[in-house]
């Protein structure tokens, strides 16, 4: 009687830090596919380091090859687009008053997922409007607010007109009128999906706030 032996070899590729894995195998690219997404999915869970998940993310879609079906479901919804959003829509904002009474308008997409407007006679935001955030953590979002035309804000700001940063800073625009004047602007919003740097949406709208003399 005889017997047949079985030897099984595993074989453990190590790559240089760095090294991209198109020279591997397709299997072999497969598991290293494997071991980032259970990267990733550990990065997400602690929150840690912005730019470590967007460099991971852009990887894993450089080098899968259109078969979504081994991954996670929120693996998957990373790779396979953009972050969405529920709404942002800040009215026009007008607010007018007599001396002594200041005048105010502003809007904002605050750090807590949700939008803001005001018209009123402080500075002040009051309660949320409603949430523009979707699928995504607030880090994953960038937002920047634009001055079209007008007065500079001058109450409030948060932001850099023009410039694109993480959602976790607030983006907002207001007017303060503490004077005899009018100050009046156009403005928008916008917000962006972090990685693939698609915009999401673009929120317009314009604010006037008068404070005129008393007869």
């Amino acid at each position: 009687m005889s017997s047949l032996a079985r030897i099984c070899y595993q074989r453990t590729i190590m790559m240089p830090p760095g090294m991209e894995p198109e020279w591997l195998a397709i299997q072999y690219r497969d598991n290293y596919v494997k071991r980032c997404i259970q990267r990733v999915q550990q990065l997400l869970a602690s929150e840690e380091c912005r730019t470590q998940r967007k460099m991971l993310q852009v990887a894993l879609r450089k080098f899968q090859r259109g078969n979504f079906h081994m991954f996670p479901a929120g693996i998957m919804a990373l790779l396979a687009g953009d972050c969405t959003f529920t709404s942002s829509s800040i009215p026009n904002l007008f607010e007018f008053n007599i001396e002594p009474t200041n005048s105010f308008t502003g809007g904002r997409l605050f750090s807590d997922g949700d939008w803001y407007s005001n018209a009123t006679t402080s500075a002040n935001f009051g309660s949320s409007d409603g949430t523009w955030q979707g699928s995504c953590a607030v880090a994953d979002y960038d937002t920047q607010w634009n001055r079209l035309s007008g007065t500079v804000p001058n109450s409030l700001v948060s932001g850099t007109d023009g410039v694109f940063s993480a959602a976790t800073l607030s983006k907002a625009v207001g007017y303060l009128e503490t004077n005899i004047g009018v100050l009046s602007g156009s403005f928008n919003l916008v917000c962006r999906d972090g990685m693939s740097l698609n915009t999401l949406f673009t929120d317009s709208f314009t604010m006037s706030c008068e404070v005129e003399t008393r007869n």
